[in-house]
């Protein structure tokens, strides 16, 4: 009787050690996940922020052009003034969306980082579960 009961309390602590074990691995694997999603999201915001940077970049070269073209325009005989304010609205409108492509850019990057801080707590949810 003994043995039987000594086997029985083996059979529940290596179901235990089984069970413990499997656990250990899920989230050893969610763990592994997460760092790969984790890498995945960080190239795409560094990819939005170059994106974001260098439109950043291209907007200030092109609000700098629309200044040099009206006060090239105070220089300019009036015959031709009308030919440079379509260059200029024509510059400008190209500003303008760049601004609103810099702006959908950041949009995106805060879509992003909410994502990235969702997916922490759901990792820490994960992680701090008993098991």
């Amino acid at each position: 009787e003994l043995v039987a009961k000594k086997e029985a309390l083996d059979d529940e602590h290596d179901a235990m050690l089984k069970k413990h074990t499997q656990t250990k691995v899920e989230g050893s694997t969610a763990q592994q996940k997460a760092i790969e999603v984790e890498k995945k999201l960080n190239l795409q915001m560094q990819e939005l922020n170059e994106r974001s940077r260098h439109l950043s970049e291209e907007i200030m070269q092109r609000k700098q052009d629309v200044e040099d073209w009206h006060q090239h325009l105070d220089e300019v005989d009036l015959d031709f003034k009308e030919d440079w304010a379509q260059t200029v609205t024509a510059l400008e409108d190209r500003f303008q969306e760049q601004v609103e492509t810099n702006e959908a850019l950041e949009a995106q990057i805060e879509r992003a980082e909410h994502q990235r801080n969702e997916y922490y707590d759901l990792l820490n949810e994960m992680v701090n579960r008993e098991p």
